[in-house]
């Protein structure tokens, strides 16, 4: 695993639909060091770069639950797509 740069975080970080405030919390650091290391005035160590990737896979996780909810809820309905 190679670490992330500031743009590959920042870019992973919209794909998850995060703002830098929920990642912060996500993550138990502060909003200030999301925004250092999307800014490159923090290095992104190996460790920061392995909890995105896990933070990013989980919210791809959630968005294909929620999918699913709601396409067992349309034919539940009898909606057809």
């Amino acid at each position: 695993m190679e670490k992330l740069t500031p743009n590959e975080y920042k870019e992973l970080r919209n794909e998850a639909c995060l703002s830098q405030a929920n990642l912060a919390r996500e993550l138990g650091v502060a909003r200030e060091t999301i925004s250092r290391r999307e800014n490159g005035h923090e290095v992104i160590t190996i460790e920061a770069s392995l909890a995105m990737k896990q933070v990013e896979r989980e919210s791809w996780l959630y968005l294909q639950e929620c999918v699913d909810s709601g396409r067992e809820t349309m034919a539940k309905l009898g909606v057809v797509v």
